[in-house]
């Protein structure tokens, strides 16, 4: 991979205009098609395959007036007279306001005046219902107009018949892109190297915001996602953008041109990049695992917007890089008084000198801070919030909180209760009845109403419970109602009750979330563990990544709780009010921080990893990470930081608990995780941090993160420049199986033509012409064929090559390569009448019998003897016959 990514920058540079036009091309094209399509996002959560999203099915089709989303209309009495007095000028109201489009239903609120109106006779409710979410942007703004009508009287309207699913962004986010710009300029002391990761992260998020209110025209999607994934693809964006131009600066220091460095640094930096964001995709993707329509859906767009994320950093900063040129070429160091360079990372080597000194301090301090910000996650609780969680100055939480004031609680949030009639030859008492016996329930404060369908097929029965959605009390009789559904058929003759109604949509949708924690958990702990292993190739740099990763999270957690449990700095965060957070944010923060981890993880222990395999000790390893990547990873981390905490005041009551729970998140990953507790492990384990089983090394696939490819790549291109007529070169060729070991320390060297290698042993010459061919790994050592270094050009080289068989002539001529294992004894006649291309086709021949001698064969014929080969024959390796 690292190999074509250096290809890919090389490219970009050099097309770095066309790159861009692409990309503004693909911008316009996006937000014309949602200027068409328009805005049509939506908050109804359901859930699929749910007792109440069955019953709201039910109600669509029997009792339709009943069915979508249900609001309340507050009369309020302003003149002193009772509202009773206002009596025809409201039903007026009621009257026109039916037939608002969008609305299917007004209630009556004198039918039952013992209900919905208040004891002090100063209020009336009327209950409404639209047919869906979007259809507040015409009832509410109808219904504030028929109010004007009304003398004496004003109307309040509840948060869903007024609330529009919109963008939930305000100015307060542009702050944090600033604060990033304030970062990557004193990172880089450049403004036009500060100003490319902020316009790259732009040109990403704005494709992948358009992108998600395309995908809002054909299926549902939630206002909450095109927030999370600006937040989400703003930090990435930054992050991966910074990375990459991080890279190609150093390379511009040490002298490369620019086309040269952008490709290298795509090709080390990019390649972390690709693997970063891939596993942030992974683990938002991986909210299939849950089943929850609205989730997926949210997990889909956002996977989409990183994605975009990715590509425009691989693409467009090398293209940038290309325009701009040497100007990003940092400064040179300044120099002491005697003439030697200052240190260039003395925070990084204080640092790093303090955790390879005392490791267990280190990891002490670490453990004990991380147990203190996790004691509030008892404090934590999970639902759906209602409209008392909404900004004081809304409408909707206004009118919640007069309801709850002149009516109770529970009058927010109605239970809807259906059944069956078919068996029923009393359908209106059976009605009456089933209310009666609901009205028994504790927690039940009233039936509001119990009757039948105009088929007599359902009976209908809301009931106002006793406390708000939110409330545990309003869940535990939610699920004593379905407790008792065999004893209420029993008693009313009833069948198959269902609980339904938006209170109820909202409970099973908690109590599934709850349900699903678990085992998503477990998914992206797995998928943790087994990512890692295949980069590091290491079993104990995965499991203290993923150590690290829970600290982390029960780190946010935790001062989550203390935020909206316990409501410490509730009003410097401006949290309107404490108390349960949105339910399916823990799987977001675990799905998005499990990502946002990896990356910190992948951009240090990779640094590691280089200078391990340079051979440096394990002190030298860390020191050398701390050097190459810290005050890189630091301007990340607070690049995120700032912009995960500019989305907590004006976030709302669904993003603000995950913009807190991921600045904290972030925080805690980079600085106590990666930066001090995994350091501090790596140096306690030593040697033993890289160790991995032969029978898993082979059977993990070989993923090049940092660069090894390419450097691989560069010193074979240029020892290939100094022996042009090389076409296959194997220098300590090491290739083992399961059982035992095939060659160790297989070295030759063949060049254009016929090439004879004598080897008897069957096995082994299977292996060596399935490594020419690209399709078998090398163990060790170098194998570079037709110029490409394997296994990182596998396809390449497999593109050019061919084993033989005589009947594929075609196949044969196109070939650079052509290996021939186990010849018959035809063949050295059907080889004569297949010469080399005058082109330079090069024929591999691996021969079982040294007793043809190729003097008798082909005259044309070279012999090579490798290094291991078990041939005794007078002739010297490359002597031609």
């Amino acid at each position: 991979m690292s190999a074509s990514l250096h290809q890919l920058g090389r490219l970009c540079v050099r097309r770095a205009k066309t790159v861009l036009t692409v990309w503004l091309a693909i911008l316009i094209t996006l937000f014309v098609g949602v200027a068409s399509v328009g805005l049509n996002l939506d908050d109804s959560f359901t859930l699929e395959n749910s007792e109440s999203i069955a019953g709201m099915n039910i109600l669509q089709e029997q009792l339709p007036q009943a069915s979508g989303t249900n609001g309340q209309i507050v009369y309020e009495s302003i003149d002193g007279k009772p509202i009773t007095d206002h009596r025809d000028q409201i039903l007026e109201f009621v009257e026109k306001s039916s037939k608002i489009k969008g609305v299917t239903y007004v209630a009556n609120p004198f039918d039952s005046p013992d209900l919905w109106v208040s004891l002090n006779g100063k209020f009336a409710i009327s209950q409404a219902q639209i047919a869906d979410f979007t259809d507040a942007a015409t009832a509410g703004p109808g219904m504030h107009e028929n109010a004007k009508a009304l003398d004496g009287v004003k109307v309040h309207l509840s948060k869903e018949l007024t609330e529009v699913p919109g963008v939930l962004l305000s100015i307060t986010e542009a702050f944090g892109v600033l604060l990033a710009m304030l970062i990557l300029f004193l990172t880089f002391r450049s403004v036009v190297a500060a100003g490319l990761p902020i316009v790259s992260a732009l040109i990403g998020v704005g494709a992948g915001m358009a992108g998600i209110l395309l995908i809002a025209a054909f299926t549902d999607v939630s206002s909450t996602a095109p927030t999370l994934a600006v937040m989400l693809g703003l930090a990435v964006g930054i992050d991966y953008s910074l990375l990459i131009l991080s890279r190609h600066r150093d390379h511009l220091a040490e002298g490369l041109s620019v086309e040269e460095a952008a490709g290298r640094a795509l090709a080390t930096s990019g390649s972390a990049v690709i693997f970063a964001g891939t596993t942030v995709i992974i683990a938002l993707l991986g909210m299939f695992v849950v089943d929850i329509g609205f989730l997926t859906v949210m997990g889909v767009v956002s996977a989409m917007t990183v994605a975009f994320a990715v590509l425009v950093a691989i693409t467009a900063i090398p293209a940038f890089a290309g325009l701009v040129g040497a100007r990003l070429t940092p400064k040179p160091q300044k120099q002491s008084k005697a003439g030697q360079n200052r240190p260039t990372h003395p925070v990084a080597d204080k640092w790093s000198n303090f955790i390879i000194r005392k490791p267990w301090l280190a990891i002490a301090g670490a453990v004990i801070i991380a147990a203190l910000l996790t004691m509030p996650v008892t404090a934590l609780g999970l639902a759906l919030p209602d409209a008392s969680f909404d900004p004081k100055d809304s409408e909707g939480r206004q009118t919640y909180e007069l309801i709850a004031k002149e009516f109770g609680e529970g009058y927010n949030s109605p239970i809807v209760v259906i059944g069956d009639l078919i068996t029923s030859t009393t359908p209106v008492e059976d009605a009456e009845r089933l209310g009666d016996e609901l009205k028994k329930i504790p927690g039940v404060e009233k039936v509001a109403i119990a009757t039948i369908d105009q088929k007599a097929s359902i009976a209908f029965a809301q009931l106002i419970p006793k406390h708000s959605q939110s409330d545990p009390r309003t869940t535990d009789l939610v699920n004593q109602i379905r407790n008792q559904r065999q004893n209420l058929e029993d008693t009313t003759q009833v069948s198959n009750l269902k609980v339904t109604g938006l209170t109820a949509v909202a409970i099973d949708i908690s109590s599934s979330l709850s349900q699903a924690f678990l085992p998503f958990g477990l998914v992206v702990v797995g998928l943790s563990l087994i990512l890692l292993m295949i980069v590091f190739r290491s079993v104990a740099v995965p499991i203290t990544a993923t150590l690290g990763y829970l600290i982390s999270l029960a780190s946010a957690m935790g001062v989550t709780g203390a935020v909206f449990g316990w409501g410490w700095g509730a009003d410097l965060l401006n949290v309107t009010r404490t108390g349960p957070v949105i339910s399916f944010m823990p799987i977001i923060v675990m799905g998005v921080l499990f990502g946002l981890a990896m990356d910190y993880q992948v951009f240090l222990v990779s640094r590691m990893r280089e200078a391990h395999v340079r051979g440096a000790d394990t002190d030298g390893t860390i020191r050398e990470a701390f050097r190459g990547a810290g005050k890189v990873v630091t301007a990340a981390a607070l690049i995120m930081f700032g912009v995960f905490a500019f989305f907590i005041p004006e976030g709302g009551v669904y993003v603000r608990p995950m913009a807190v729970a991921l600045t904290v998140g972030i925080a805690v990953d980079a600085f106590l995780v990666r930066m001090t507790l995994i350091p501090a492990l790596m140096k306690l384990l030593g040697e033993r941090a890289w160790w991995l089983p032969a029978w898993l090394d082979r059977l993990l696939p070989q993923v090049d993160i940092e660069g090894e490819g390419l450097a691989r790549a560069i010193d074979n291109d240029e020892w290939h420049l100094q022996h042009p007529d090389i076409v296959v070169r194997a220098e300590n060729l090491s290739i083992k199986d399961e059982v035992s070991q095939i060659f160790s320390h297989y070295s030759f060297t063949a060049g254009e033509g016929i090439n004879i290698i004598v080897e008897p042993d069957a096995l082994r010459r299977a292996a060596l012409t399935a490594a020419l061919q690209g399709r078998l790994a090398v163990t060790a050592g170098l194998l570079s064929v037709l110029g490409q270094v394997l296994p990182d050009r596998e396809s390449a080289v497999g593109m050019q090559t061919a084993e033989w068989e005589a009947s594929s002539a075609r196949r044969l001529q196109k070939a650079q390569l052509v290996v021939a294992n186990q010849p018959p004894e035809q063949f050295w006649t059907e080889l004569k009448a297949f010469p080399p291309r005058e082109t330079g086709q090069t024929v591999m021949v691996l021969l079982a019998d040294q007793s043809l001698a190729p003097v008798e064969i082909w005259d044309q014929a070279t012999l090579i003897q490798p290094i291991e080969s078990p041939l005794e024959s007078p002739l010297t390796q490359g002597e031609s016959q």
